[in-house]
């Protein structure tokens, strides 16, 4: 956003008089910034310097100095979050808030930083901590300055430091710099994105210094389909060649030797008690074929077994031994994963573990550039090309959901590791199925009738919160995200299907004003359930981003409507409204059985990629389907009523 204080104009009013303040006020003042930073910008980094001292192969030093000016109030870069542990200690935090004009009002006092655990609600116990503190000042803008020190070492050094130039499109950049000294025999691997810059390399006698820069980036202007994964926000990732943890040494030389260390951390913990072994036999005594064993343990696993995070120093990669799973119940994602290849191991049936980045955002990677940008661990079973999401209790065998769906991970085992991909789910697979049953009164009112069948994408948020929420939770939510006019409940149930990712929903409404009455026409619209509102915003003078539109789906509704005594339909539709593109279609024809009319409906969002210049005609077609979404019947009333069927 434009800053919203200040006006350009004033800005460049203002900067002849303030020539002798500069002398006096460290340059901090907001009317210096240069007004091509300002467009589409919430925050300008004034100055971004990290310098990163490595002092061996398992410890580093860093030292941060940052001055940020917030323009406006939807900024959040007053907020600092500075995680660390026992093996990465923050210390020498200072921070002072200045005025728009360059004068340092005050400084943060020590009892400002808040230090709390790290550790949520689904952690049993961990050493992460956070300091966080807020510099906040009532008139826009101004600029806060903070400076601090953290240790690095343990895990912590493998996650070397990125150069992060820009962190979010609403931020413009005026200077930023990193700066890395090593010793001389300290080897790196860097790779740059969205951004053409080697560093500067001075060689001492004892280190190297590697120094790179950037100045005056612009903020980005947000447009409507993009893959913001994929946004040309510029940083630089940095990893060490060669690191020590707690005495095993590590390689991101590639892939492969990335995959020998974790899996180093892994051995030797895939041992079970008798007991455990003799129950495994039990489980899959009567299973005919590999899948059903695996089905059999790994529903048991769901049973019996609950996820819990650990985070507790090298806990962070290596995994709780199988026997602490079966001893405690409980696991995080690496035990569990753990816990459920040892199982297979016990029926001969060889799985890996596979690193992942689980969630909305995925990381670049890269055959060439070995990086340890993971959060997550599932399972893959190469022999039935089956994966596992183990920390679930209510996902169906082979189903990973849109949480670790089409993500590229790292398998590994005892010959290393190796990128490959998850599976992903297409529009025909995200599929909606629903028969709507609308019972018209003549008074206005109508008793709806569904029963949907969701499968895949479409099916997951049901599925979850069947578990995990009460029926009152369940009925908040549907309210929250229906396009149903006010009702009331009169039934209503959520049936995950346990064997394969389906969900039904059923649920029967009262509704108290469905239609409108005019004269002596009724107005009744056909589609509330699945109607589409949404349509993109208007088109930028000038697209720079292509048109992304992801995880796309299938809708396909079956709308019976029954009217009303004494009523008939004035006109129904009798061609079939058809929209057919490279990125979506639409169909929608009408039936009348008596006095029953008949609407059905089909909607499908592809997964593509479009040049830019495609935008117009991709919001044209969800202003097209919006429109038809709308139509209405018009009813009136007959001389003699309509005999049913």
């Amino acid at each position: 956003m434009q800053l919203n204080k200040i006006t350009l104009s004033f800005i460049l009013f203002c900067i002849p008089f303030l020539s002798f303040a500069q002398k006096n006020r460290l340059n901090y003042s907001a009317f210096l910034i240069p007004a091509n930073l300002l467009e589409n910008a919430d925050e300008v980094i004034r100055i971004d310097k990290t310098i990163v001292s490595v002092k061996s192969e398992s410890e580093a030093q860093i030292t941060v100095n940052q001055v940020i000016t917030i323009l406006n109030n939807d900024s959040d870069a007053n907020s600092f979050v500075l995680h660390y542990d026992a093996d990465s200690a923050i210390k020498n935090i200072s921070a002072t808030i200045y005025d728009s004009m360059g004068k340092a009002l005050r400084k943060m006092e020590k009892d400002e930083i808040r230090d709390y655990s790290a550790v949520g609600g689904g952690t049993i116990y961990g050493d992460s901590r956070v300091k966080h503190f807020e510099l906040n000042h009532s008139d826009y803008p101004y600029t806060i300055a903070v400076n601090y020190e953290k240790r690095l070492g343990g895990m912590a050094f493998a996650f070397f430091p990125d150069w992060r130039i820009q962190s979010s499109p609403d931020e413009a950049i005026q200077s930023s710099e990193f700066i890395l000294k090593t010793p001389n025999d300290f080897k790196i691997d860097y790779r740059a994105y969205h951004i053409d810059s080697e560093p500067t390399i001075s060689i001492g006698k004892e280190m190297l210094i590697y120094a790179w820069n950037a100045k005056n980036i612009p903020a980005m202007k947000l447009e409507s389909f993009i893959d913001r994964n994929s946004l040309e926000m510029p940083y630089v990732l940095i990893n060490p060649k060669k690191f020590i943890v707690e005495g095993y040494e590590g390689s991101m030389e590639d892939w492969q030797k990335f995959g020998l260390f974790i899996n180093s951390l892994w051995e030797g913990r895939n041992v079970l008690s008798p007991e455990m072994k003799a129950e495994i036999k039990k489980l899959t005594a009567d299973a005919t074929t590999d899948r059903e064993k695996i089905n059999n343990l790994y529903r048991w696993m769901q049973d019996n077994m609950r996820y819990v995070s650990v985070q507790l120093g090298i806990g962070g990669w290596q995994t709780f031994p199988a026997s602490y799973v079966e001893s405690n119940k409980f696991g995080d994602c690496k035990a569990l994963t753990n816990f459920m290849m040892t199982m297979l191991e016990e029926v001969n049936i060889k799985s890996d573990p596979a690193l992942v980045y689980a969630g909305s955002y995925t990381p670049n990677y890269e055959a060439d550039f070995a990086s340890p940008r993971f959060n997550h661990v599932i399972l893959n079973i190469p022999s039935e090309e089956y994966w596992l999401e183990c920390t679930s209790s209510y996902s169906p065998p082979n189903y990973l959901g849109d949480f670790t769906e089409d993500k590229t991970v790292m398998l590994f085992n005892e010959e290393g590791g190796k990128l490959t991909k998850t599976p992903k789910s297409d529009a025909a697979a995200n599929l909606t199925e629903r028969k709507i049953e609308i019972e018209l009164a003549a008074d206005g009112s109508a008793l709806v009738k569904n029963t949907s069948k969701l499968h895949h994408h479409r099916e997951s948020p049901w599925r979850r919160y069947s578990f995990e929420k009460s029926k009152e939770d369940l009925k908040k939510f549907f309210r929250k995200n229906t396009s149903l006019p006010t009702f009331q409940f009169e039934d209503f149930a959520v049936t995950p299907n346990r064997d394969e990712p389906v969900t039904q929903l059923d649920f029967q409404v009262k509704i108290n004003r469905y239609g409108s009455k005019a004269g002596k026409r009724f107005f009744v619209p056909i589609n509330v359930v699945s109607r589409r509102s949404y349509v993109p915003a208007k088109p930028t003078e000038d697209r720079k981003n292509e048109v992304v539109i992801k995880n796309g789906y299938t809708d396909k509704d079956e709308i019976i409507l029954s009217l009303p005594s004494g009523y008939k339909a004035e006109s129904i539709p009798t061609e079939k409204k058809e929209i057919i593109t490279d990125f979506g279609s639409y169909s929608l024809e009408f039936q009348q059985l008596g006095n029953k009319v008949i609407c059905l409906r089909n909607f499908t969002i592809k997964d593509v990629t479009l040049p830019a210049e495609s935008y117009d005609a991709v919001r044209q077609f969800y202003k097209d389907v919006v429109k038809a979404d709308k139509m209405q019947l018009v009813l009136v009333k007959s001389e003699t009523e309509v005999i049913k069927p």
